[in-house]
């Protein structure tokens, strides 16, 4: 098959994105990308498709902002004329849109084209993108059974995590970041931009988490200020970092996470199997991090606490209740994952593409 994957603006479309690619890749498909130029300088991980990239210019748009709104519809029907000649030199068999205002000029263009459209949806709420063009797919590939109600043709496949999530040994992962044996690793991780209130917090919280090894990535915008604060709680052991690239092994190395509740981070610690205290962002669209959040909070596979309720005591108390109960959520998260959510996608593509030629021959 020939297959091109529409996937950029956060890496939470990407990510999965290029999961899927590799799987595909792995099975001797070709496959190709469409994003922005601006992701691939972003994630390192694209950079092994850039001879196989497309890369187009678009814009986001927005209720209040009406001269920037026609720069964005003037850029996406040049993206979309720009889609539909690449497509006619490369003819792929099936187009997948991971979401994001990035995908929806492709989708756009394959529509016109009669080009077979799979989508990925990775939050329990969609975004405005896939709700948008939802009409046009064959097929969405669902992460929640909760958003059957938002599509005719969804189907459960999970979010696409990368092969190496919950194969690399804790042993091993320790080594990586010298961790004494016993010690119990609380990992925090945010986000590539870091959270700065919650950075606060467990900087105050420090010396009531003696107990803990914390690795933590904080954003590479509050680094340095971080960096020099910490090297003052000299009995508490930090290993801090403004981005962590390996998390496979980050995930590998702890016994618990504080995270937001980015769909694709959520899907990793449920494939990891780690137990985490959520902090949803309270700014998303639709609200969409809670709501992914309490997919796992009412399976009984994570901790959740919302921002507006916390300080630094609340934080250390939350913590150390989901490290008390870590089994359970780690036995519940064992209960709830699909580890063949790639395989999946990979089979729902397939029998899509095979049923549209054999429609077009008959």
């Amino acid at each position: 098959m020939k297959v091109v994957i529409a996937a950029g603006g956060t890496g939470g479309h990407i990510m999965p994105g290029l999961a899927l690619a590799e799987h595909f890749t792995q099975h001797g498909d070709s496959v190709f990308i469409i994003t922005r130029e601006k992701d691939r300088t972003l994630i390192k991980q694209m950079n092994q498709y850039r001879r196989r990239s497309f890369y187009i210019d678009v814009g986001y748009f927005s209720r209040s902002r009406f001269f920037s709104n026609i720069t964005a519809i003037l850029k996406f029907i040049r993206a979309a004329a720009q889609c539909r000649r690449w497509f006619k030199t490369v003819s792929p068999d099936i187009i997948i849109g991971m979401g994001g205002f990035v995908s929806v000029a492709p989708l756009f263009a394959a529509l016109n084209m009669h080009i077979p459209i799979l989508l990925c949806e990775q939050n329990s709420v969609p975004g405005k993108a896939n709700r948008l063009v939802a009409g046009w797919a064959d097929a969405v590939a669902v992460t929640y059974q909760t958003s059957y109600r938002y599509f005719k043709s969804a189907v459960l496949t999970g979010n696409p995590v990368r092969h190496d999530i919950g194969i690399i040994r804790k042993k091993e992962a320790r080594e990586q970041y010298s961790i004494k044996k016993n010690k119990p690793v609380l990992l925090v991780m945010c986000g590539s931009q870091g959270a700065q209130q919650i950075n606060e917090w467990l900087l105050s919280a420090l010396p009531d988490l003696r107990k803990f090894t914390i690795i933590w990535s904080c954003g590479k915008a509050h680094y340095r200020s971080l960096n020099k604060a910490i090297h003052k709680q000299i009995s508490t052991d930090i290993k801090l970092y403004s981005f962590i690239e390996n998390t496979a092994a980050a995930y590998a190395a702890a016994d618990i996470i504080l995270c937001r509740a980015g769909a694709t981070t959520l899907s990793e610690i449920t494939a990891a199997h780690l137990p985490a205290v959520i902090i949803p962002y309270p700014y998303a669209a639709d609200n969409h991090q809670q709501k992914n959040a309490e997919e796992l909070v009412r399976k009984n596979a994570a901790v959740m606490a919302l921002e507006n309720a916390l300080n630094p005591q609340k934080l250390v108390a939350i913590i150390q209740k989901a490290y008390t109960k870590r089994n359970a959520l780690k036995k519940a998260l064992g209960m709830i994952t699909i580890p063949d959510s790639v395989e999946r996608i990979y089979t729902l593509t397939k029998s899509i593409v095979k049923r549209k030629k054999y429609v077009s021959k008959n």
